[in-house]
């Protein structure tokens, strides 16, 4: 895999980390955290989809 497709799978960690601290720390989601959750998900897609 190319490194330019491979280093946007990176900023999936941001999403893992919001999940996570959800399950385990209380956090709440706010629109605000969904929306850049949605953005990166969606980045990634993009970047991915062949």
């Amino acid at each position: 895999m190319e490194l330019s497709l491979a280093y946007p799978m990176v900023s999936l960690g941001y999403v893992l980390v919001m999940v996570l601290s959800f399950l385990f720390l209380g956090e709440t989601f706010t629109i605000h955290k969904l929306l850049g959750v949605a953005a990166v998900i969606t980045g990634v897609m993009l970047i991915g989809y062949k």
